[in-house]
């Protein structure tokens, strides 16, 4: 498997519309990127579109669709490969990253190549016809300005990127040496080249931050055409170990006894996949070692009070509060791996539980009939999303020494929103005073599905009327700076206009309703509707508001039957 495309107006909507793997890839790389991606795959202009910050996260999409809907169709892959932005797509495919991740990192990468081109005025052309030795002397013998060799594509084909005064010289150069063709190629800067040094830094650091697993499937290097060495785990702990990381999550007995051979001073606690649902079961990990062990969403409140008190004081307990609830024992599920190829046991899931599925008889071809039960039971896999917002009371007094918000796939206004609530009414409870509603309503403001608490009061009952997620709310931008006085710079996420009302909402701030005013770009002029994603401009707020607060406003986004 090789993966790598081009951009284009359109780009992916075939398949947007006849995969439902695909489709689901759109919806997720949208709550990744905080734009809605569909929207500006198949919206967007040439122009808008060739923008290197749009089209990384574009093609990166389109890519992963690309193979979603060829897992689909039950095709399988031993290794992938990829060029440039298509080794991100490689190692999106083989679960080295999740598909959320994936998006959050070529993003990021656009944005700082586009940053790159806008400072620099640099370009890059495809020499097609001309012996590889001749292309670089013809590069090197530009003396004013960078030129370079970069993409050797394949034998009569390479592709040289430098300052547009530069590459014209190294153009006109393999023309004379007798260059067949010299195709100026639509991008917006020097990529590949020492010109991109200070963005190659700055991606390097944002990327320190993420989780990075062990291939699902061999990864060749463009560079060497050698598969990537992701085996030495006695190496990684020992590396864990020496950057102070407080605990790793385990759920494997042999990565436990290595974590503690290899990493002494991190704290070991065990995944919910190891389904502890009994107090010997979570006395057997203590026995072994265990600091701390993640509860099976199967049990009840009933059951945490008993466990807790035949349990050693030293042993922590946690539990999920909010999010999906796995059609499987405690996340333990093959259908993700076996249909998608994306390993939930790693933490890319691709959710095929809640796919919308039917059944077809072998006699009855082109009949299909959905999957339920009977007006009174429930949909196989419809299951609810948790939530116990409202319950922390009780989980507390259950004995509860952590809550667990499951986040998988999810976007940065999701985690940020979710843990920002719990926080709060937590901090509430164990204070004794008063919940202030509003913290509640907030988990409100997401993509989810209908909620439940899960297990904990009992057998979880599950909604009859459909599958589908509820998305009443968008991201509208993003604020960057802010004075004391209400005066904000932010990024754009998806258009919203001058008049519509908008909420505002920040780290530790109370959300507030304002009516959007005339907005400004850099240089001053009135903006009434941005529309480009990623677009920087001005507004004028009521108050301040911290960095990374969210604009966002009311509109159904919600799939239809």
């Amino acid at each position: 498997m090789v993966l790598q495309f081009s951009q284009a107006p359109g780009m992916g909507k075939d398949l947007y519309e006849n995969s439902q793997a695909a489709r689901l890839v759109f919806e997720e790389a949208s709550d990744g990127a905080g734009i809605d991606v569909a929207k500006l795959c198949f919206d967007s202009d040439k122009e808008t579109l060739s923008r290197t910050e749009n089209s990384q996260i574009a093609i990166f999409t389109h890519s992963m669709a690309a193979l979603a809907a060829l897992r689909e169709a039950g095709v399988t892959f031993k290794a992938a490969a990829g060029f440039s932005l298509g080794e991100y797509t490689s190692l999106a495919a083989a679960g080295v990253v999740s598909l959320a991740d994936g998006v959050k990192i070529v993003s990021k990468r656009g944005k700082l190549m586009q940053h790159a081109a806008d400072t620099i005025d640099g370009g890059m052309a495809a020499i097609l016809g001309l012996e590889d030795a001749k292309i670089e002397e013809a590069c090197a013998a530009v003396k004013n300005g960078v030129v370079r060799p970069v993409n050797y594509n394949c034998p009569g084909q390479l592709v040289i990127a430098g300052e547009k005064a530069a590459l014209a010289e190294a153009i006109e150069n393999c023309k004379a040496a007798g260059a067949r063709r010299a195709l100026p190629l639509a991008v917006s800067g020097a990529f590949h080249t020492p010109l991109m040094a200070e963005a190659a830094s700055e991606l390097r650091a944002f990327v320190s931050d993420f989780t990075f697993h062990a291939p699902t499937m061999d990864i060749y290097s463009n560079l060497d055409g050698k598969v990537y060495d992701c085996s030495n785990l006695p190496e990684h702990l020992e590396q864990l170990n020496d950057l102070g990381v407080d605990a790793l999550i385990l759920a494997d007995l042999g990565a436990f006894t290595l974590a503690g051979r290899y990493a002494p001073r991190c704290e070991r606690h065990i995944s919910t996949q190891q389904s502890i649902a009994n107090y010997e079961c979570a006395r057997a990990w203590y026995d072994l070692g265990a600091k701390r062990v993640v509860l099976a969403r199967e049990v009840s409140l009933q059951e945490i009070r008993e466990m807790r008190a035949k349990l050693p004081s030293e042993l922590e307990l946690e539990t999920f509060c909010h999010g999906a609830m796995c059609v499987s024992y405690s996340g333990r599920c093959l259908l993700s791996n076996y249909m998608t190829g994306r390993d939930s046991n790693r933490g890319a899931c691709a959710q095929p539980c809640r796919y919308q599925y039917a059944l077809m008889e072998e006699k009855r071809p082109g009949e299909y009939f959905p999957v339920f039960e009977d007006e009174k039971g429930t949909y196989i896999m419809n299951s609810r999303d948790m939530c116990m917002i409202g319950h922390l009371d009780d989980i507390m007094d259950a004995g509860i020494d952590c809550i667990k918000i499951e986040g998988r796939a999810k976007s940065a206004y999701y985690a940020a929103i979710v843990t920002g609530a719990y926080r709060h009414v937590l901090d509430d409870v164990a204070a004794g005073r008063e919940v202030d509603p509003v913290w509640r309503d907030e988990v409100e403001h997401v993509s989810h599905r209908h909620y439940s608490t899960g297990f904990y009061y009992g057998q979880p009952g599950q909604y009859y009327a459909n599958s589908r997620y509820i998305r009443d709310w968008q991201v509208c931008a993003v604020v960057t700076d802010c004075d004391a006085d209400g005066n904000a710079t932010l990024s754009l996420r998806n258009k919203f206009a001058a008049g519509d009302e908008i909420e505002l909402v920040g780290p530790d701030s109370r959300p507030f309703t304002m009516t959007a005013p005339v907005m400004h770009d850099l240089e001053g002029f009135e903006i009434y509707e941005p529309r480009t994603p990623q677009t920087v401009f001005k507004m004028k707020l009521p108050r301040y508001v911290p960095p990374m607060s969210f604009v966002r406003h009311a509109v159904s986004l919600s799939a239809k039957d």
